[in-house]
C-alpha cells in the first residue's frame, strides 16, 4: 500500500485498501460496503422525508417527483 501510494503520488491516482464504487456498485471491504449502504438509505430516507412534506399540499406533483425523479 505505501509503495503503491509513493508511486502514484504525484498522479492523482486514489489508492485506498479500503473499497470503491464500481460501475454503480459497491466493492471493497465489508466495513466499507456497510457504510456505503448505510449513507446511501440515510440519502432515501431524507428525500423520502422532504417529498412527504410536499404530498400534504399537491399530492399528483409528490407522486411525479417521486416515480420520475
Amino acid at each position: 500500500m505505501q509503495d503503491a501510494q509513493k508511486i502514484f503520488k504525484d498522479d492523482g491516482i486514489k489508492i485506498t485498501n479500503q473499497g470503491e464504487r464500481l460501475l454503480g456498485s459497491v466493492i471493497g471491504t465489508e466495513s466499507f460496503r456497510e457504510q456505503y449502504i448505510k449513507n446511501k438509505v440515510e440519502g432515501w430516507v431524507k428525500e423520502l422525508q422532504l417529498l412527504s412534506k410536499y404530498v400534504q399540499d399537491d399530492p399528483q406533483a409528490a407522486y411525479s417527483a417521486f416515480t420520475k425523479g
